[in-house]
């Protein structure tokens, strides 16, 4: 018996080693199997067939609703509570809260269970976890999960809060038209595809440190708490904006506060038609191509730092609170077309292309101070789609240092605060025209071209100091108050055509490549043009002037002031003579001219002058003007300096007036006479040298007074020396005369039959000498060389 029994034992032996063997060669083969398909070795082995039953069964503890839909889910159908047991439910509707029923509920655990653990996990065909319309009243708890199908919890109802921090999936998870009573945390989630987000309801989520494969959906979603997405990363696009259901019903997208510091958008960033009832945190955000902000409402908005690689659009918008966009980069086009704004910071910013704001209102400061633009910058007025103007207005704007590529087109504005645009740098164009503006400060501005502000209006101080412009600056048709455009550089034209200036308008130092035009201008205050110098012609004809300064100014062309209209301060016309209020002055001091055309008109009786240094190489209308009027021109300068007669007689005798430029080198002589005593030297000089050089019938009078007193000297001395008796004739007053006329003899006898004896003798050879120089002068007078000596001598002493 005991043999027998060792025996049977042998062979149970025997047997069970050989099942075992069986058993390891199969478990290798699955082994092989499993590495060859590249998945773990539990794999397919619980998941139906195409159509065919779970071989999973669900667990016992599962209630109804999880076990129904666990053979929903294992047979790669859709567990769609809105179809089974219950009709559907729209978890965002108020009037289906008390209609979530047992019969939906499902539990954290039974999500854990199917998504983790086997043979569930393995059981889950290729198009994953699809719940509809259930009701989840715990917490679910997915934190640090690897998921491996897709996951998709639609439609359904969330009570309590929802953790899915860590996660970490290669597919999609979608939480579409869901409500979420409590938080979402997907703190540092990684999903290698899409997240869906889209026409649900939250309350706070937080996303940071998530990354996102492809794209994160929230188009028609509302967030009433704080959505945190710090420094997250997508792969493609983040859509936040509305969205237009199938049958064009528009599903508005809401959101609190959002964070959205330090995000990485690899594709594009869509927040159109949004409204954002909290704080926008975007700083340093970077945006692979556009940031669309569209037709969307906003609190405060911060996009400090931020980078976008292709255009941001804030077309249609509206921002209630501030919008801070400093020392952001955007590769393209900054579209801030036809918004609202509260107050705007894009200190520092890069825009690649063009910065557009037509059509904006700015309701609070605008501060674009050092803002740098590749193309142009667009502050005017917009037409809408329709056709309709609409108006673009701002309150304070600020572009100090701010460089602009291509042009800046102000056109149509409105601007109700201060505009600094002080050192700003224009590539091509500034347009400010048919604008209205406050106070403009354009200290030290650089334009490419042309400065145009034609029929613009300034209330404020316009500071355009050192301005300089590489083409024309218009400002005709325009009116300014206090105009500053001390050292500005215009470099081709100045044109203030029928402007009007109620206040003060200093252009010291200005310097104007061609022409500056002023033709009917209204000045309120007399025009300050010190140290002005114009390549080509001032045309001031027809203007409006309480005064004109024009000291030390080189104008190569001509000065036209034909048909000046002088004022008094108090906008009184001069024409009327009885006029006793302070009158206009014009100052002419050390200015330097081509040509001065005038009109006898251009100078009033009560218009005061200053003439010293003034200089032209011609002056209009010799021909109809005598010297009388020249030199009641002259006249008019209270101060009197020989420097302005003796530069026109220059000029009257270089085109050949010589009788007019006599008058008016013997006027000012006279001038100059006036204002000494004859007690003094230069008064008996002065005398002397209009004696000398002619002054009307002063020489002729002059030459015979000389004469007489020579002639009655050489009567006297032939008396004295006992001459005058002598036998043959009587010597006196007609011998000394005739002996002082060498070439006339008035008595032949006085030559033949006179010797005189005595020393009277070697007198009258000085009588006769004398008589030769009276001769030589009178010679000289005659042929027009007298006045030339006498200037010559005269100048010289």
């Amino acid at each position: 018996m005991t043999r027998i029994q060792v025996a049977v034992t042998k062979g149970q032996i025997c047997r069970l080693n050989a099942l075992v063997l069986v058993g390891v060669l199969l478990a290798l083969a699955s082994v092989a199997y499993a590495e060859r398909t590249n998945l773990p070795e539990e794999r397919n082995f619980g998941m139906a067939l195409p159509g065919g039953k779970c071989r999973v069964p669900p667990l016992p503890k599962w209630n109804e609703p999880e076990k129904w839909a666990w053979i929903q889910i294992c047979e790669g159908k859709e567990a769609d509570f809105n179809k089974h047991p219950n009709e559907g439910l729209d978890p965002r509707n108020p009037t289906h809260d008390d209609k979530w029923s047992k019969y939906r509920k499902l539990t954290s655990d039974f999500l854990e269970t199917i998504l983790l653990h086997e043979p569930f996990r393995s059981a889950i065909p290729r198009r994953g976890v699809r719940i509809f319309g259930a009701y989840f009243p715990n917490c679910i708890d997915l934190r640090d999960a690897s998921i491996e199908r897709p996951l998709r919890l639609a439609q359904s109802r969330f009570k309590s809060q929802v953790d899915m921090s860590r996660l970490r999936t290669p597919t999609v998870i979608s939480l579409e038209d869901s409500k979420f009573d409590k938080g979402l945390n997907m703190d540092s989630a990684s999903v290698g595809g899409d997240l869906f987000m889209r026409r649900s309801e939250f309350d706070e989520v937080d996303l940071r440190g998530a990354k996102i494969g492809d794209q994160l959906g929230m188009v028609g979603s509302t967030f009433t708490g704080k959505l945190n997405m710090d420094s997250i990363s997508i792969g493609g696009s983040l859509f936040m904006s509305d969205e237009e259901s199938d049958e064009g019903v528009l599903r508005e997208t809401e959101f609190g506060e959002v964070i959205l510091r330090g995000a990485n958008i690899g594709h594009q960033l869509s927040m159109v038609g949004a409204t954002f009832k909290g704080k926008l945190a975007m700083g340093s955000i970077s945006v692979g191509r556009s940031l669309l902000m569209m037709k969307a409402k906003f609190g405060e908005v911060d996009l400090r730092g931020a980078k976008i690689d292709d255009q941001l659009a804030m077309e249609e918008a509206t921002f209630a609170g501030k919008l801070i966009v400093n020392a952001a980069s955007v590769g393209g086009d900054l579209f801030m077309r036809r918004a609202e704004f509260g107050e705007v910071v894009l200190v520092g910013a890069k825009i690649g292309d063009r910065l557009d704001m037509e059509g904006s209102t700015f309701a609070g400061k605008l501060n674009m101070g050092s803002v740098s633009t590749g193309g142009s910058l667009f502050m005017r007025d917009g037409e809408s789609d329709e056709g309709v103007l609409r108006e673009t207005e701002f309150d304070e704007v600020v572009l100090r240092g701010a460089k602009i590529g291509d042009q800046l087109s102000m056109v149509g504005a409105t601007f109700t605060g201060k505009l600094d645009m002080g050192s700003v740098s224009v590539g091509s164009d500034l347009f400010m025209r048919r604008a209205d503006f406050d106070e403009v400060v354009l200290r030290g501005a650089k334009i490419g071209d042309q400065l145009g502000m034609r029929g613009a209006t300034f209330t404020g101080k316009l500071d355009m100091g050192s301005v300089s412009t590489g083409s024309s600056l218009f400002m005709r048709d325009a009116e300014f108050n206090e105009v500053v455009l001390r050292g500005a550089k215009i470099g081709d034209q100045l044109d203030m055509d029928g402007a009007a200036f109620t206040g003060k308008l200093d252009m010291e130092t200005v310097s104007v490549g061609l022409d500056l035009f002023m033709r009917s201008v209204n000045f309120g205050r007399p025009a300050n043009l010190i140290f002005l110098s114009i390549g080509s012609s001032l045309d001031a004809r027809g203007a409006t002037l309480r005064g004109l300064d024009l000291t030390d100014s080189k104008i190569k062309g001509e000065l036209r002031l034909g048909s000046v209209n002088w004022m008094d301060i108090e906008g009184e016309s001069y024409k009327d003579k009885n006029k006793n209020s302070h009158a206009p002055k014009l100052t002419l001091r050390n200015t330097s001219v081509g040509v001065l055309q005038d009109t006898t008109g251009t100078w009033p009786d009560h218009l005061e002058r200053e003439f010293e240094g003034f200089t032209y190489d011609r002056l209009g209308g010799f021909g109809e003007r005598g010297s009388s009027w020249f030199i009641k021109w002259l006249e008019k300068d209270e101060s009197y300096s020989p420097q302005p007669y003796r530069y026109l007689v220059h000029t009257l005798r270089t085109f050949g007036y010589e009788d007019m430029a006599d008058d008016i080198l013997c006027a000012s002589l006279e001038r100059e006479c006036r204002q000494l005593n004859r007690s003094q030297l230069k008064w008996w000089k002065l005398l002397v040298r209009r004696v000398f050089i002619g002054c009307g019938w002063q020489f002729f009078l002059a030459f015979l007074g000389l004469a007489l007193v020579l002639t009655i000297i050489g009567t006297a001395f032939l008396r004295i020396a006992k001459e005058s008796n002598r036998r043959s004739m009587k010597l006196g007053f007609w011998y000394s005369l005739d002996m002082l006329l060498p070439i006339i003899r008035l008595r032949e006898r006085h030559y033949t039959d006179v010797d005189l004896n005595t020393w009277a003798k070697y007198y009258f050879y000085i009588h006769k000498i004398l008589g030769y120089v009276l001769i030589f002068f009178v010679l000289a007078w005659l042929s027009g060389r007298l006045e030339e000596w006498g200037r010559a001598i005269f100048d010289s002493m």
